[in-house]
């Protein structure tokens, strides 16, 4: 057994998102710098992307909306009054072409060219809602699909035939197919309407609308428009001013059928609306559900509500569940902005712990009712930008707008593309992703590999992830053949439970480089085959199971602010990186840890347990309480001590036996693992190929071992 000492014990177990500042618009003629920032990374995904316009300035708000489907977005800066297209976002990290939107007609500088965005297929919808003075106006732009790079004039132009001064048209856009909803928010009364046109895809350069949206008890200033959805043959209008800013949400039907100017197959509300809670923000729609924002909601907290079965719904109807912030502050207004893919759902906020606002990402909303609070909140890790002032979801793929964040300049704006699995689930297989500016929060457990191999997630360094809700952890590589992830932190991370690896995988990995932290509440336990690396900081309880590895540096240690436990059986096979080109000398192994390894049952420390690491060298665990030490010299290894064999015999004996592969072994005991050890007087016995000791029963525990002369 090669081992410090072949240890027994005898007859027992062993023991132990908004518009504003305004800006002149760009003259036509040669694009200037626009960019893209995106960091490359291996594997079929990559880390989040900053984007950001090159041409943009301080206060020309980039960020302020946005729309994203697949791998293209298009994002507004409603300060400089510009929308610009970007493609390739799934391009494996690879910075995003970047476009200018331009519609054919001048504008004024005030023409607030940008606010209202809309994507579908490859056509989008650009809204100037103070054009003309203030009437507004509304731009396509078709063939967005492949490449593009530089300006994209507009094909058609959309207008209401009967708007009016300061009617705000173009203020909300939403897209179906060939179908497009276009809001007019202002007009004389402030009440607003809604216009439907169809077959956009054969649209000549300038249309009216196909239809009129109004609300039945529409009166001023209701705002009715001033934010909207379209979804299929149904359409999702907010009046978030109606009653004493209480607010409502009107649902229309069968728009296919529609002429004329229509009224409302239904109202929706909130069971529990009050004044001035805003009620009609941020209205989206998806599947046979709604969802309904109410920024001023509790205190101006805010609040979302979520409802279901919205193609029966008659008269006026109530939510099914209602959405809130588990760190929602007064003035949040959580709910201003929202985007609803699939059963998931993705809403900002103004505010947030720390006074910073933030987005966030619930799912399953398919079966929610009652109360619920999000999964996921994510932050910048940066100043305080406005983070949440726009949000867009598709599927996976998310773009969230800080139009006061940093992009060429401060305060110009900036916007984060990224996926949202990162910070859920990762299990693609293959697949690589890295925070990239982004914190997040998780209210539930954070898995990096389920049931597939080879997924890899880093925390940037400055950015930070926390997963520490009652009963939820964060696991890498977490079922049986779910082998070779990893977690890299840079960054830091606080959680509860931490588990690398699970029995029937192997080669998951948690690092953690000298910048990096770890802290966790429970312990951080490495399964058989898993490793644990890095030279940076661990806050918290660090348990080995037998089988598992220490990544080895021969210039750094890991510091441990907390206790480790190792396995008996841990030796130097259990280091990886430790070869022949690991420089003689003793090299620490840890650092901080207020363990007592001498008081650990671990069998492979000292010389005569030395292993031969190639080169001419072999290395060897040196035992000082709370110190560990990789000791490494030139020489050969030591041949391994023999087993120690305990058999039990007749009456109140027993028998000690090992091979006489080597001779001079001198057998010691120690009755409680607590005092020296003690040679035992009584010399052995060879009998054929095996020494034998036979000696009396004295106490219902003793160990035993062999040790070198």
């Amino acid at each position: 057994m090669n081992s410090l000492t072949a240890l027994s014990s005898a007859f027992s177990s062993g023991a132990c998102r908004h518009a504003g500042w305004l800006r002149p618009l760009l003259p036509r003629g040669p694009l200037p710098l626009l960019l893209a920032c995106g960091l490359l990374c291996s594997g079929p995904a990559a880390r989040a992307e900053k984007l950001i316009a090159g041409n943009t300035a301080q206060g020309d708000a980039f960020g302020a909306t946005s729309a994203v489907l697949g791998g293209t977005a298009v994002i507004g800066a409603t300060g400089k009054g510009a929308a610009y297209l970007f493609t390739g976002l799934n391009n494996f990290g690879f910075p995003a072409p970047i476009s200018y939107l331009l519609p054919t007609d001048a504008l004024a500088d005030s023409a607030i060219f940008g606010d209202g965005v809309s994507l579908n297929g490859d056509t989008a919808i650009v809204g100037a809602w103070n054009a003309g003075g203030g009437k507004g106006a509304a731009y396509l732009f078709r063939d967005l699909n492949g490449f593009h790079f530089g300006s994209i004039y507009s094909s058609t132009k959309l207008t209401a035939s009967d708007a009016s001064a300061q009617a705000y048209f173009g203020s909300a856009i939403s897209q179906f197919a060939n179908t497009a909803l276009v809001a007019a928010s202002g007009g004389a009364s402030i009440e607003g309407a809604v216009y439907l046109y169809r077959n956009l895809d054969t649209a000549p350069a300038a249309v009216t609308q196909n239809v009129k949206l109004t609300a039945s008890d529409g009166s001023s200033p209701d705002h009715f428009g001033r934010e909207l959805s379209l979804l299929g043959n149904t359409g999702l209008i907010g009046a978030e001013k109606h009653q004493n800013r209480r607010g409502t949400a009107y649902l229309f039907r069968n728009l296919n059928l529609a002429s004329g100017t229509v009224t409302e197959s239904a109202r929706l509300n909130a069971s529990d609306g009050v004044a001035d809670d805003y009620f009609g923000m941020a209205p989206r729609l998806s599947g046979n559900s709604a969802l309904v924002g109410a920024g001023g909601a509790l205190d101006g907290r805010g609040a979302a509500y979520l409802f279901r079965n919205i193609n029966t719904a008659t008269g006026t109807t109530t939510e099914t569940a209602k959405l809130s912030a588990s760190d929602g502050v007064d003035g949040a207004a959580f709910g201003y902005r929202s985007s609803f893919s699939g059963s998931a759902c993705l809403i900002g906020s103004q505010a947030g712990a720390g006074g910073r606002s933030g987005a966030y990402f619930f799912r399953n909303l398919d079966t929610a009712t009652g109360s619920i609070q999000e999964n996921v909140r994510l932050t910048t890790t940066g100043a305080v930008d406005g983070f949440g002032g726009s949000v867009a979801l598709d599927g996976d793929r998310f773009v969230i707008g800080a139009p006061a964040g940093a992009g060429p300049v401060a305060q110009s704006g900036c916007a984060d593309s990224g996926l949202i699995s990162t910070f859920t689930l990762l299990d693609a297989g293959a697949a690589t992703r890295a925070t990239e500016g982004l914190s997040f929060a998780s209210r539930e457990d954070w898995v990096i590999g389920q049931s597939t191999d080879a997924n890899v997630i880093t925390i940037m360094a400055g950015d930070s992830g926390r997963v520490e809700a009652p009963g939820k952890g964060v696991y890498v590589g977490r079922a049986a053949g779910a082998d070779q992830n990893r977690l890299l932190i840079p960054g830091s991370l606080l959680a509860g439970p931490v588990q690398v690896g699970a029995p029937g995988n192997s080669g998951n990995l948690l690092h953690i480089p000298a910048t990096g932290t770890v802290a966790t509440t429970s312990a951080i336990s490495v399964a058989a085959g898993s490793t644990i690396s890095g030279d940076g900081l661990v806050e918290g309880n660090i348990i080995l199971a037998p089988g598992a590895f220490w990544g080895f540096q021969s210039d750094a240690s890991l510091t441990v602010l907390g206790g480790v436990s190792l396995p008996s059986s841990f030796g130097i096979p259990s280091l990886q990186g430790l070869d022949g080109s690991t420089p003689a000398g003793a090299h620490r192994l840890l650092d901080g840890t207020d363990s007592n390894f001498a008081s650990q049952e671990l069998n492979n420390w000292g010389q005569a347990n030395a292993h031969d690491i190639g080169n001419g060298k072999i290395a060897w665990l040196a035992q000082h309480d709370t110190i560990l030490q990789v000791v490494v010299v030139t020489g050969t290894a030591p041949a391994p001590l023999p087993a120690l064999h305990i058999t039990r015999g007749g009456g109140n004996q027993f028998t000690l036996s090992w091979t006489t592969d080597l001779t001079g072994l001198i057998p010691e005991t120690n009755p409680a693992l607590t005092g020296p050890w003690q040679t035992i007087p009584t010399a052995p016995v060879q009998s054929g190929s095996n020494y034998t000791l036979t000696l009396p029963i004295t106490a219902p525990r003793a160990y035993y071992r062999l040790r070198r002369p």
